[in-house]
């Protein structure tokens, strides 16, 4: 599929094949997922993300890694207190607003949570690798989710 959307562009740039391939860059996923687990309307850019063809795979391991790092965040409040905690876990330094989302939604997840969150999407993607039915996983997945963040 990627191929054939190549095929038609001229004057062809590693930019350009970014945004025909990778139709959504990890920045928006993020931004994706701070809104499910800020747990705020959703719907439209699950929509979105589906009817542009996103691989759904790609979308659950970038969830797995969000979710760790989430994870991390948490530990490392725990641990540490609430300063400079994306560079101790990342790295390097988020935006102050974005640091203090992801602060904020990792405090708000218990290990309960963040456990049967980890099994779902391990699951979930076991399941994307031997279906054909994709698309249907991963709203089964968010809808799962959304349950799990209820709780």
């Amino acid at each position: 599929r990627e191929i054939d959307k190549l095929a038609l562009v001229d004057n062809l740039t590693p930019h350009k094949i970014d945004e025909l391939v990778f139709n959504y860059n990890e920045t928006a996923l993020e931004q994706f997922f701070d809104t499910i687990f800020l747990k705020q309307p959703h719907l439209d850019q699950l929509r979105t993300i589906i009817y542009q063809g996103e691989d759904e795979i790609r979308v659950v391991t970038a969830l797995v890694r969000y979710l760790k790092n989430l994870y991390l965040f948490n530990l490392n409040i725990k641990i540490k207190g609430g300063s400079s905690v994306s560079k101790d876990v990342l790295g390097y330094q988020l935006p102050k607003q974005i640091e203090e989302i992801r602060k904020r939604i990792a405090f708000s997840l218990n290990e309960k949570q963040f456990l049967n969150l980890f099994e779902l999407f391990f699951k979930v993607e076991l399941q994307m690798k031997l279906s054909k039915d994709r698309e249907t996983l991963l709203f089964a997945l968010f809808l799962e989710l959304n349950q799990i963040l209820r709780q």
